[in-house]
Parts: structure tokens; sequence; C-alpha cells
């Protein structure tokens, strides 16, 4: 019998780990849905500035979307390389962010663009809302835009300033915004009338945490 020849394995894509790490088996960076999007090359945003520390030498190049969603048009800034990675001081891994995920927030997601249409419709007066793993937050920028009372959350390190940022360009007011983990929840966070989420399940362990949480 013929001698077989050992092989080296392959190396895996940037886009097959990505799909590895995500719930639905595919690259997210294909979810991505056809709208105009600019992108000026002066924006990008300083990772010092975000994190609280001293202002560092290395940026986070994003871009411009407009997004029309329930009628209206939404200004949205995003990570314009997918790929990116910096956590010089460790504190998205702090936070249960891995390298893999790292910049899953701020990718806009089909999900997210399907709450969002809901979110644009669904009676909201009266309700105390909260909107977890937020990410770019479109669901909670589409219920702001609504004037309803509503809060952001998630635990990566950036999603608080990216949710700023498109609150000012889409020229509304601040938006509450918290750091929230799902298994240690504030004992102040108080109930909420109705939770929004999309694709916040990444971890084995994430069902049981988000059920405890929202219990």
């Amino acid at each position: 019998a013929p001698a077989r020849v050992a092989r080296r394995p392959r190396r895996r894509s940037a886009a097959a780990r990505r799909a590895r790490h995500h719930p639905s088996g595919r690259d997210p960076t294909t979810f991505a849905p056809s709208t105009t999007t600019v992108i000026p090359p002066a924006y990008r945003l300083r990772a010092g500035g975000v994190t609280g520390g001293p202002e560092g030498d290395a940026v986070y190049r994003v871009k411009h979307e407009t997004l029309t969603i329930g009628g209206h048009d939404y200004r949205i800034r995003s990570l314009l390389d997918r790929d990116q990675f910096h956590d010089p001081d460790g504190a998205a891994a702090a936070r249960g962010v891995s390298e893999a995920q790292w910049s899953f927030f701020g990718v806009v997601w089909a999900s997210g663009l399907h709450l969002a249409e809901f979110s644009s419709q669904h009676p909201l007066d009266g309700k105390r809302i909260l909107e977890i793993g937020c990410g770019l937050a479109l669901s909670g920028l589409v219920c702001h835009h609504r004037r309803a009372d509503v809060t952001a959350s998630d635990r990566h390190p950036l999603a608080g300033e990216f949710l700023r940022r498109n609150v000012l360009l889409n020229g509304l007011p601040a938006m509450p915004y918290l750091e929230i983990d799902w298994s240690a929840p504030p004992a102040s966070l108080g109930r909420y009338d109705l939770i929004l989420a999309s694709d916040v399940l990444y971890e084995a362990g994430h069902p049981d945490e988000v059920a405890r949480f929202v219990d």
C-alpha cells in the first residue's frame, strides 16, 4: 500500500475563528445590512480616552452607517475593522470579554436590527426598559428616540463610550448606561417592565446567568 503523507493542520482564517466563537456558527461580520456607509479617515476613537487612562498611541478605526429603522434614519458609529483588538490594561479580559469576542460589541448584527425594528413599534408608554448586552444599543437608541424610559447596559469597556457618541450623532439627550455583570448585578438596579436583548448567549454559562438575572 502506498505510504500516507502526513499533512500539516491548516490555520483557521480570521473569519473562521470568529464563526467558531459565535452561537450561529457563522462569521458575524457577514450579518451587516446593506446600507450607505461613509468612512471619513479622520474618525478614529482613541483607546485611552475610553478606558479612563492616559491617551495612548493606539486608535480604533470606526465607520458611520445610516440605518433606517421604523421609518427613521439613525446615524451609527461602529467599528470599521472587526479584527481589531486592544486591551493593554486587561479591562476587557477582567470583564470576561475574550480576544475572539472583543469586537462583537461594535458590529451591526441582523438580530440587533430586527430587535430595533420591534422596539420601534412595540408599545412603550409607562414602561421601564433595560437593554442588556447592548453592544451598539440600536434598540435602546430607538426607544430613547421615542422618549421611553430606557437604560442600556453591557460589560464591554467601550460600549458606554460608543453609546454616548451615537446619542450625540443623532441629536438626542444623554441616555442612561450601566456596566452590568449578569452574575453579580448591582443591588440598586431595581425592577424593569421590559428587558431587551439579542445575540447575548456566547458562552455555555450565559443562559443560566441571564435567566437568574431577569428572574
